[in-house]
């Protein structure tokens, strides 16, 4: 029979984890968990449905845990154990390696084509414009060890097989890029470190990469997407960015269909939930980037939040560039905002966060 100390010490811890989620339901939860960057989960509202199947349990659990006493102590101490003790590669699809902490997810093709005939149906209404298009590698490619995450190779030859594609040309920036440039404890890439990528898509589409003077200044420091959903103890990064005085930013006021000067960088964004917004305001459905290339040679630059650090090292080579985003933009919209120009230039170039899912473009 176990001894009596050790079963009180069972009941007792059994009481504890019991009482603790009844606990929780006292505190005030939080509106936002910031380390996750995320909304807690809601109370599930039962149905009849939900009762009798997984959903009702499910949300329960959910709601729970996201407000569990000391979750964030708790997510750090379960991290420690994951990757010191248990010496895992990876929690929860989050692993630590050469280049930081990154996240893996496999390639979907059936995206991928998605996303293809997207931009094959997008490119083909720009008449007279020349059609590139990029993938941006995820920095799982440059972790110093295999990871069967997102390859851009793979990504290119599913796009690359899609009905209207054989119009573009591909732009592969892969080799200009290495685990330095992209943050350690975020998905994307270091604007600082951009230079060679800039040069290659000059290679390719036909200008001369040329920085000119610029100056390069200090953001502060910054904490990305995966020092907190890793829940490792790891300390902020410095971040700078590139600035030209040649530069002029315009955002389009979708209500009002007119264009308002804004700030290239704004530095208000550095204390929101995602500081990365530093870099052309974040989503923004049209900005207008004026700079000092020749007169009426323009880039329509269809892109996601990577785009938005990308743009202003090409703007001098282009009198405008216009950043074309199609998670908060239609095409009915577009065509209302912009000219397109014959004999200029075209680039869609996306990253993982959209070639995975399709469905948050607003093109079908």
């Amino acid at each position: 029979m176990r001894p009596l100390r050790s079963r009180l010490v069972t009941f007792t811890f059994a009481i504890l984890l019991s009482l603790a989620p009844l606990y929780g339901l006292t505190l005030e939860r939080p509106a936002f968990l910031a380390q996750e960057r995320r909304v807690p989960a809601s109370p599930p509202q039962p149905t009849l449905r939900s009762v009798f199947g997984k959903e009702l349990a499910k949300g329960l659990e959910g709601y729970l845990t996201d407000g569990f006493p000391f979750r964030p102590e708790l997510r750090r101490l379960h991290a420690a154990i994951t990757f010191s003790a248990y010496l895992q590669s990876d929690k929860g699809g989050i692993y630590a390696a050469d280049g930081g902490i990154g996240s893996f997810a496999a390639l979907d093709e059936g995206s991928a084509a998605e996303v293809a005939a997207m931009v094959a149906r997008v490119s083909g209404l720009l008449e007279g414009v020349n059609a590139y298009y990029s993938v941006i590698p995820d920095k799982s490619e440059y972790a110093g060890r295999y990871l069967p995450g997102f390859e851009a190779g793979a990504a290119h030859a599913a796009m690359a097989s899609a009905p209207g594609m054989g119009g573009l040309t591909y732009v592969d920036v892969t080799g200009s890029l290495t685990y330095r440039s992209y943050y350690l404890t975020d998905l994307h890439w270091d604007q600082t470190a951009l230079m060679p990528v800039a040069e290659r898509l000059g290679e390719a589409m036909g200008f001369a990469f040329d920085p000119g003077p610029y100056e390069l200044r200090e953001a502060g420091l910054f904490k990305g997407v995966y020092a907190g959903l890793s829940a490792l103890p790891c300390g902020p990064e410095p971040m700078g960015y590139l600035h030209w005085d040649v530069m002029e930013a315009y955002y389009l006021d979708v209500g009002s269909m007119a264009f308002v000067r804004g700030e290239v960088y704004d530095r208000g964004k550095l204390g929101g939930h995602d500081p990365y917004d530093l870099f052309l305001c974040g989503i923004q459905p049209l900005v207008a980037l004026k700079g000092g290339g020749p007169d009426g040679r323009e880039l329509y630059l269809f892109r996601d939040s990577f785009g938005s650090s990308l743009a202003p090292l090409l703007a001098g080579a282009y009198s405008w560039i216009y950043l074309i985003d199609f998670r908060c933009l239609d095409l009915r919209t577009l065509s209302e905002a912009v000219s397109f120009k014959p004999g200029s230039d075209a680039l869609f170039i996306y990253s993982s966060q959209v070639i995975n899912n399709p469905g948050s473009l607003l093109v079908r």
